[in-house]
């Protein structure tokens, strides 16, 4: 009688444990395509309004970056069966709006840039190091080398154009 309900038990924590990796790498999907999303959102912007070719050229860099990146993480998304949008959170629709009434928006644009790309690669590294899926880990690690680069490239150019911080 105590065998069934210790295979019952030991069938239960499996599924558990299963369902807790899966939400793992879901949450790991939304939340770098929400900031990919962004990423993209505010550099459309920027290549709208800025008057630096600098910055232009950093933001097209940005779109066609994420932009491709969004495309593979939603192609995880599909494989995993997990509903995915493309809308942004409360927070990133917020600073995407006080973006938008930035007048001259390079430095606010520097600094969105600033902090939505270290947020990428800690969620890169974490992901890649602690990720529970080996493909999506394996995506996290090659992108990685890619966050770091833009990351290097708009802390060099806050140096020249400046920042709000």
């Amino acid at each position: 009688m105590i065998r069934p309900a210790i295979v019952a038990l030991s069938m239960f924590a499996a599924a558990a444990a299963a369902d807790s990796a899966s939400r793992k790498a879901h949450d790991f999907i939304e939340e770098a395509v929400v900031s990919s999303t962004f990423e993209v959102e505010t550099s459309l912007l920027a290549l709208r309004t800025s008057k630096d070719p600098e910055i232009k050229k950093f933001a097209d860099m940005m779109v066609s970056d994420h932009g491709k990146l969004r495309s593979e993480l939603q192609m995880f998304a599909k494989k995993q069966g997990i509903d995915l949008s493309d809308t942004l959170d409360a927070e990133r629709s917020n600073a995407l709006g006080k973006l938008e009434r930035s007048q001259p928006i390079e430095a606010p644009y520097i600094d969105s840039q600033l902090r939505g790309n270290a947020q990428m690669v800690n969620l890169f590294e974490d992901y890649a190091e602690n990720g529970d899926d080996a493909e999506l880990q394996n995506l996290a690690v090659k992108t990685l080398p890619t966050l770091r680069s833009h990351l290097k490239e708009i802390e060099e150019m806050s140096t020249r154009v400046g920042s709000t911080r």
